[in-house]
């Protein structure tokens, strides 16, 4: 059996692939830099994370962004359901290499592109070598493809979903004011902050009936961010309970199309108006490359 050190030099090997240029039909140009990544993810399951990570990456399009939206939900992809979609390929035709990124890629809603996961499908759940390294092949041929990649993870702590925590630019962690899922989210926090410092972890408390109640859950995890940490935890804000959410949802219709007035809307182009402005700022240091080099590093530290 391979051992995680000769895994992770597997993927270290196809990586370099990518870097001297043999990339087969990719898109990877001079001297760029690629797409920059934020990975949107929770505790817990149920807090509103897809409807983010759908919605953010369509606001983001709405700037003129252009965006793919890649469902990582390893094994229980859904988000193909929130926009109403019925693909007929999803990433498991590509982890079992039968198909290309390309063939897979669909049109999405908003003007985004969309990689749809494959749900129930257990050799997903549990990725093998190949599977990974199909994987990072896909990174290479888009990773300058794109200004930005959102990558919907599954919520908890399952290692597919730490793989992409780990090696992401931007974490943005989607959470209630509810008590279990603040708890959820300060341990996603925790194994970020170990593991991945140079990532600017973000919080957006979603489903709050009050701004005050928004506020103390946001101020609570801060403040033990900082107190048994020393790290300084970006809040983005919060989206309100609101049942025109529940109604876009229910009708597999993203909130910031059907209803492009609407509070939660507003709310949404403000955070992406945040984001892009700190992210032009910023080096950009936060892209596709960093996310491959990320993931062979948490591969190769498993062997350690």
């Amino acid at each position: 059996m391979m051992s995680d050190k000769d895994q992770a030099g597997g993927l270290r090997d196809l990586a370099r692939k990518g870097q001297d240029g043999d990339t087969g039909a990719g898109v990877r140009l001079p001297g760029s830099r690629g797409s920059r990544v934020i990975a949107v993810t929770s505790g817990k399951g149920g807090v509103g994370k897809s409807f983010l990570s759908g919605n953010l990456a369509i606001t983001l399009s709405r700037f003129g962004k252009k965006v793919l939206l890649f469902d990582a939900d390893m094994g229980l992809a859904n988000l193909h359901i929130q926009f109403g979609l019925s693909p007929k390929l999803t990433l498991e035709h590509l982890v079992t290499g039968n198909r290309s990124v390309e063939e897979i890629t669909l049109e999405g809603p908003g003007g985004i592109e969309f990689l749809p996961g494959g749900g129930g499908v257990e050799e997903l759940a549990n990725l093998d070598l190949l599977g990974r390294e199909r994987i990072v092949s896909m990174l290479r041929r888009i990773e300058t493809a794109y200004d930005y990649l959102v990558i919907d993870t599954g919520a908890g702590l399952s290692e597919n979903v730490t793989r992409f925590l780990l090696a992401s630019g931007r974490v943005i962690i989607v959470t209630t004011p509810d008590p279990a899922a603040l708890a959820d989210a300060y341990g996603v926090i925790k194994v970020v902050n170990r593991q991945n410092r140079g990532a600017r972890i973000n919080l957006l408390v979603n489903m709050a009936r009050t701004s005050g109640e928004a506020e103390h859950a946001a101020q609570t995890l801060e403040s033990f961010a900082a107190r048994q940490m020393g790290i300084k935890i970006e809040s983005l804000g919060f989206i309100s309970y609101d049942q025109a959410v529940l109604d876009a949802v229910r009708g597999h219709q993203p909130i910031v199309l059907l209803d492009p007035s609407s509070k939660v809307t507003l709310t949404l182009r403000e955070i992406v108006g945040r984001l892009l402005r700190e992210d032009s700022e910023a080096h950009k240091d936060g892209g596709i490359n960093k996310l491959i080099q990320g993931l062979e590093e948490v591969q190769g530290s498993k062997g350690r």
